[in-house]
């Protein structure tokens, strides 16, 4: 996992499959040397996730059409 892949990503959507099994749709909202944040939810129950690069097994980003 290289930080640049996802400052170059910010405001797009991606899928974040964790270490701990779980898996979150964010909206990139920032990156910096220590991990990421973004926001996940729909309008009415946004809620803000922050991870540390250790804590992301694999993330891919999502594409509209």
């Amino acid at each position: 996992i290289y930080p640049f892949q996802y400052s170059k990503n910010i405001g797009r959507k991606i899928k974040i499959y964790t270490t701990d099994k779980r898996e979150l749709i964010v909206t990139l909202s920032g990156s910096n040397e220590s991990g990421i944040s973004g926001i996940s939810g729909n309008l009415k129950n946004d809620k803000n996730i922050d991870l540390a690069y250790d804590q992301i097994k694999k993330a891919n980003v999502i594409i509209d059409f």
